[in-house]
């Protein structure tokens, strides 16, 4: 999931700055945060619990990641859209 939402960060910078620097800019940070985000998150005592279990476990920490990681989609997509409808110069 967190794969998808930097995708979807890429395409929301490229799409809004039509700039190369701050979409390549945006992927170092994308890709920075991913490894940040993963360590940290395989530190948390829930997660690291769920991760060692012989079954899928939904807890609660689980659930609740995953809904913040949709959540951040749908903002990024509504943002863009927002940004991208407000232009007047497409040149």
């Amino acid at each position: 999931m967190q794969l998808l939402a930097g995708c979807y960060l890429l395409l929301a910078v490229a799409i809004v700055s039509e700039l190369m620097r701050c979409t390549i800019g945006a992927i170092i940070a994308g890709n920075l945060a991913f490894q940040g985000v993963m360590y940290a998150l395989g530190n948390t005592p829930a997660i690291d619990q769920a991760n060692r279990a012989d079954v899928l476990v939904w807890s609660q920490p689980i659930t609740g990641l995953l809904l913040a990681y949709v959540m951040a989609i749908v903002v990024m997509l509504a943002l863009t859209f927002r940004l991208q409808s407000r232009k007047t110069d497409f040149l």
